[in-house]
């Protein structure tokens, strides 16, 4: 009964049966993308200072995230002859790293309940300083030191920014 209720499908004119596209719906489509670009960046722009603070670090951290994520997996396989069996490893040892930092920032979080600015403040200069060692060290050890200290800097992080 529900599929006798959906809409029917347009029917495909001579063109695009042959195989050429319609450029009006690649158009469309992009259209669509900027109309929706354009409503997110007038809602930050109409939002509150604190909700652009956050959705300009939320930005930031995601940028600067993708950024030394792309860098890293060359720097470890490289510097480090990583192989499948490594980074299974690597990755497992993230996920452990990042949901003992869950349990950790419940603690942190509450010291800093008045002002979470200093914490915040605080977890990014970790987190540079981490990725830092992360990028220059050439020892395995000094590697998964500096990985637990940006992996920890940012869970707090990320669940201090959730409670703001």
């Amino acid at each position: 009964f529900a599929v006798h209720k959906l809409p029917s499908m347009p029917k495909k004119s001579d063109d695009e049966a042959h195989g050429k596209k319609d450029e009006s719906s690649v158009v469309h489509v992009f259209h669509n993308v900027m109309s929706a670009i354009k409503e997110v960046v007038v809602l930050a722009i109409a939002a509150p200072p604190n909700a652009r603070v956050i959705l300009l670090l939320r930005f930031g951290l995601s940028l600067c995230f993708h950024l030394f994520y792309t860098l890293l997996q060359v720097l470890l396989r490289e510097r480090f002859s990583f192989g499948p069996s490594d980074f299974s490893n690597y990755f497992a040892f993230i996920g452990a790293t990042y949901a003992l930092s869950q349990l950790f920032s419940k603690f942190v979080i509450n010291r800093f309940s008045d002002n979470p600015t200093n914490l915040v403040a605080v977890c990014i200069c970790l987190l540079g300083v981490g990725r830092f060692i992360t990028a220059s060290t050439h020892n395995i050890a000094i590697l998964y030191s500096s990985m637990t200290l940006t992996i920890m800097s940012l869970g707090v992080m990320n669940t201090s920014i959730n409670t703001i």
